[in-house]
């Protein structure tokens, strides 16, 4: 049955601890969706509603209140310990508490430089008055300036004020606190999920976070809000949750657990999110309903589609296809007239009462009751005074269970199919509409639930006769609800004991027999329960009507960030580095040009996971559009792409809309550093917004890119950094270290390549990750499948309960102790310190010398230049081109431009008159990257081809091909 979407309400919560410079895109993006399926939906940013509750005058009047007599007798002991930099540190909070109180407001101001209100003012007495705060990192910051400070440091020592309360909230009153992933060694580190529980109750969720969830969805402490209350008379309220890191999954738990104890069945929540997809893609406890209903998988919408089709979210019953099957009534009488033996173990509630009569006039002989379902054709014909036969033989293969509590009145109502609480599938292939499942405290209506694929006929009402016939015992359990109370016939009313033939005049009701398991919703896992019993339904994943339906809204999606006040988050200047300011320094609007990775094959990498694998572009112009309009509504004009790698055609499409928009847009994010970047591309992307890059160099060797199937080789790697450089283009790599195999000889040619690019200026900033086999990468894969006969991957003896994506593999240990010299050496390149001492100086034990040749990537350069330069003086090809730079000035025979903040001038042809150069520069602006029209220029050179040397000369100049 086709459900209106539009009859529901979704409310999508991003918990904390996430970036705090912007919003987290997932919640954009479910946003959108709902809105395309005409659901109304809000969403909200509990990550910055929660730094807001803390730091804030009442906040840390609240913190300091709380903590100042522990932070004082933790003060003492540590003088007492001989740790007397820690002990005055500490106090330090406590005699400057008055000053932090009477200064927060202003702080998060000047972090905030986007607010309504004008912080420029705050910034000379921040930086200057000696009545200001100060903690170790703010003093730090100040220490390591090469001159006096100036007002233009504010929002740095802002920022460190920041990180010196977040570290006094860590020690003295929330050891699990920091400013992004709240708790994140609790999700990975704990050994069971009952100790997660144990965790929930931490001071900064309970103190702080509690009070941000009841002013949200319970203002002035009703609890019947409008953003519940919004919702339809007799739904669910369905909650979409998002969980992008480990460090977001204690605050998930906290929220899951405080709607449902405020709202209980009023609201159907869900998980979803990065750490559940490669985390949590088997989680079955049950202990689990306490706190969701469901978890949902990959990109959701297919699952939350099926799920708003499925009635759950009304009260009505789902089956495994996702089908409504709404009520199915019967009036008149019920014969049985078949055999219905149980072969197995069959067990009847422990309270059956009849208050009616019925006619059964088959033999029912059984231990228990006999219920015949699946393989039943209905025969007869809906809403009609005649008879209906059900036909067939359907035995089940496995347990049955029903709920606890099913009470009918007299006419039984089944509203459709739903999810079996047990695992039941049919051997038969079942053309009826199924069997029906009562839930627990079902009246009348019985609320059926069926994960199977069959249903009952949308309200069929038949007043006739109802004639059931056939034999279908269970092959096995039978567990029947613990309270039917029916007024109609009578099943045996003691433990299963049948009283033979029983005659009944009056209306029959039947409990139904259980459905099969089935499949369940497309990619989402459910938690049913019934009177303290639950029960959990797997996914279904072959759905190939909702993978095209998922396509078909990745293509079309743009994301919907106008519940978001971009006003309330602070802007995080954290670093000089101007590449790694890049991610907190600005507001910037979350998007991807495509979902997944055209290459996906690198070996590292969660290749079997859909955010990876499943690769499909977006409709560029209509993101770009989409984009443009809640850039100028929210006044944030920065997008930063999260693309696994930011496919080359859809950034050359994306910056011409920017072009023919003037470039009101800057944009950054993922590439993979392959030739396709060439300079007149990357001069090209540069002049159309883009300002920064960042890509995976992973293992810099030769054969390290090799092993790691990067599917790019070195020269390209350094090609594709030089054409971005020269370009202006800022850049951010990727490093690796420990990789499956790697020598000691490896890790050490990688890091003195490195060093070659930082020397050359190739890089701007870089970061060395330590390898993590996990169990979605292809490497992995690969070994599941015989190959990688010595990888010797290992469980961890007592790992975490979600620490299992990652794995374990013989020797993964001994590149351990590279990694602080690693990252010294790295932290001084970035600053441009240290670039030519050894490598090897950078390490407290003895390593190999690097064996890559000094010159190494100065080759590679080389390459590129004389690539580049052979490239520019190819034959043009005018469909091809553009011109970056504006018009040209004509002054005595010459053309004279700027570009690149550099002057340039040309001879013009000898023979050339004031009306052809005025054809040609008419030529010129056609291809302007305003415009973007080749054929003006293309007409103009076959009547004057003495103009084609001219524009062979503007290559590289501001002449481009792309």
């Amino acid at each position: 049955m086709e459900v209106s979407c539009a009859e529901h309400k979704a409310i999508i919560i991003q918990p904390p601890l996430v970036q705090l410079n912007t919003a987290y895109p997932s919640g954009a993006y479910l946003s959108a969706f709902f809105k395309s399926q005409n659901v109304c939906s809000s969403w909200h940013d509990l990550s910055i509603a929660l730094i807001d509750r803390i730091f804030c005058k009442s906040g840390l009047e609240r913190l300091f209140e709380l903590t100042e007599k522990k932070a004082l007798s933790l003060a003492e002991g540590f003088a007492k310990n001989g740790e007397d930099f820690a002990a005055k540190n500490l106090k330090q909070y406590i005699l400057q508490k008055d000053l932090w109180i009477l200064w927060i407001d202003s702080i998060m101001k000047i972090l905030r430089d986007g607010s309504k209100s004008s912080s420029r003012e705050l910034t000379h007495k921040f930086v200057f008055s000696p009545f200001v705060p100060r903690g170790m990192r703010m003093e730090s910051y100040l220490e390591k300036l090469d001159a006096m400070p100036t007002a233009d440091d504010a929002r740095n020592l802002a920022g460190a004020a920041l990180e010196d309360l977040a570290d006094y909230i860590n020690v003295a009153f929330d050891k699990d606190f920091a400013l992004i992933r709240y708790a994140e060694s609790i999700a990975v580190g704990k050994k069971s999920f009952g100790e997660i529980e144990g965790s929930l109750d931490s001071p900064v969720l309970k103190e702080f976070y509690e009070k941000v969830l009841e002013q949200v969805f319970c203002p002035g402490g009703r609890e019947d809000t409008k953003i519940m209350g919004e919702a339809k008379e007799g739904r669910r309220c369905l909650v979409c949750i998002s969980l992008p890191f480990a460090g977001t999954f204690t605050p998930a738990l906290f929220t899951g657990r405080f709607l449902k104890q405020r709202y209980g069945s009023k609201v159907f929540i869900s998980f979803g999110g990065g750490f559940i997809n490669t985390e949590l893609r088997d989680f079955d406890l049950p202990e689990f309903e306490r706190y969701a209903d469901a978890i949902s998988l990959d990109r959701g919408y297919g699952s939350y589609r099926r799920l708003l089709e499925s009635g759950i979210l009304s009260g009505k019953y789902f089956s495994g296809n996702g089908t409504s099957t709404g009520n199915a009534t019967s009036t008149g009488s019920g014969v049985s007239t078949g055999n219905a033996t149980s072969t197995s173990g069959v067990t009847f509630p422990e309270c059956v009462t009849s208050t009616g009569n019925g006619t059964s006039t088959g033999s029912a002989t059984s231990t228990g009751s006999a219920i015949s379902t699946g393989n039943a054709t209905a025969t007869g014909s809906e809403n009609s005074t005649g008879s209906a036969t059900f036909t067939g033989s359907a035995p089940h293969t496995s347990s049955v269970t029903f709920p606890e509590c099913v009470t009918s009145t007299g006419n039984a109502t089944a509203t459709g199919s739903g999810v079996s609480t047990g695992s039941t599938p049919h051997t038969g292939s079942e053309n009826s509409t199924g069997s029906v499942t009562f839930p627990a405290s079902a009246t009348s209506t019985g609320s059926a639930i069926s994960t199977g694929s069959e249903n009952f006929p949308c309200d069929t009402a038949s007043s006739g006769s109802a004639t059931f016939t056939g034999s279908a015992p269970p092959t096995s359990g039978v567990t029947f609800p613990e309270s039917v109370t029916s007024t109609g016939s009578a099943p045996p009313t003691v433990n299963g004991t049948s009283s033979g033939s029983e005659a009944s005049t009056g209306s029959a009701t039947s409990t139904g027999s259980a459905p099969p398991t089935g499949s369940g919703i497309y990619k989402m896992r459910l938690w049913l329960s019934s009177n303290g019993k639950t029960a959990t339904i797997a996914p279904s994943k072959d759905d190939g009507e909702m993978a095209a339906f998922e396509n078909s809204v990745t293509k079309s999606l743009v994301p919907d960030y106008s519940d978001i006040d971009f006003s309330l988050y602070p802007r995080m200047a954290d670093d000089t580095n101007p590449m790694q300011r890049l991610w907190s320094d600005g507001s910037w609007i979350k998007a991807y040009l495509a979902h997944g990775c055209y290459w996906h094959k690198c070996a590292f990498c969660d290749v079997t996971l859909d955010y990876v694998c499943s690769y499909k572009m977006t409709d560029i112009e209509h993101l770009y559009s989409g984009l443009l309009e809640q850039a100028k509504e929210k006044g944030v004009y920065g997008i930063h792409f999260v693309d696994e790698a930011l496919p080359p055609a859809g950034c050359i499409r994306f910056a011409k809309c920017n072009l023919k928009e003037g470039t009101p847009l800057s944009y950054w994010g993922n590439v993979r550093f392959e030739k396709v970047y060439s300079r007149d591309m990357a001069d090209f992307l540069c002049f159309g917004g883009l300002t920064g890059v960042s890509g995976g160099i992973e293992i810099a060797t030769g054969n390290g890119l090799d092993k790691i199937s990067k599917g790019t080789d070195l020269d390209s790697i350094v090609s594709a950094c030089c054409a971005f450089k020269e370009a202006g283009i800022l850049i951010h790599a990727y490093m690796i270290y420990g990789y499956f195999g790697e020598s000691a000889q490896d890790t050490i040619n990688s890091m003195e390549t490195l060093r070659q690019f930082f020397e050359l200026g190739l890089l701007d900033s870089c970061f060395w990750h330590k390898f993590v086999l996990t169990r979605h990468s292809r490497i992995y894969d690969e070994w599941k499948h015989g190959l990688h006969s010595d990888l010797c991957p290992t469980e961890e003896e007592g790992a975490g309960l979600f620490a299992k994506n990652g794995l374990h593999f013989k020797g993964e240990g001994d590149s351990k102790k590279f990694g602080r010299g690693l990252n010294l050496a790295l932290n001084s390149w970035m600053h441009g310190e240290k670039l030519g001492m050894n490598v090897c100086k950078w390490f407290d034990f003895k390593t190999p010398m690097p064996t890559v040749a000094h010159d190494l990537v100065q080759k590679a350069v080389e390459k590129y230049e004389l690539r580049r330069n052979a490239e520019w003086k190819s034959p043009l090809n005018i469909k091809r081109c553009l011109w970056l730079s504006s018009r040209p000035l004509v002054c005595k025979n010459k053309l004279e431009w700027q570009y690149m903040q550099e002057n340039h001038s040309l001879a013009l042809p000898s023979g050339a008159d004031s009306k052809s150069v005025n054809e040609f520069l008419l030529a010129m602006e056609g291809i302007s990257a305003k415009i973007q029209q080749t054929k003006p220029m293309e007409d103009f050179v076959k009547k004057r081809p003495d103009f084609l040397p001219l524009l062979q000369k503007m290559r590289g100049k501001g002449l481009v091909q792309v």
